[in-house]
């Protein structure tokens, strides 16, 4: 089982899901929408190792605030996805 979510989440099974959602919103722009969506999934991944240095320093509470702005980061992104999940099935999207 436990192969099973980190193979899901190692291998861009979020992303993926992400996107699909993101399709079904614009089903003319789904080139476009692959090209925005991933940009920014690249930024993210370019973006989080730098800012991460600004905050690191010899203490270990400095890598407890990383931890917490990562937590802070998902946290977001979960209130994002609920968000499009009410309005889903708020208007019978799925």
């Amino acid at each position: 089982m436990t192969s099973i979510a980190i193979g899901f989440f190692a291998a861009g099974g979020i992303w993926q899901v992400g996107l699909t959602i993101l399709s079904r919103y614009f089903p003319r722009e789904k080139g476009r929408v692959t090209g925005y969506y991933s940009f920014a999934a690249a930024l993210t991944y370019f973006v989080g190792p730098i800012v991460s240095t600004f905050i690191l320093d010899d203490t270990a509470a400095s890598l407890v605030h990383v931890f917490v702005l990562d937590v802070a980061v998902s946290v977001l992104g979960i209130i994002v996805m609920i968000i499009l999940a009410v309005r889903c099935f708020k208007y019978k999207f799925i």
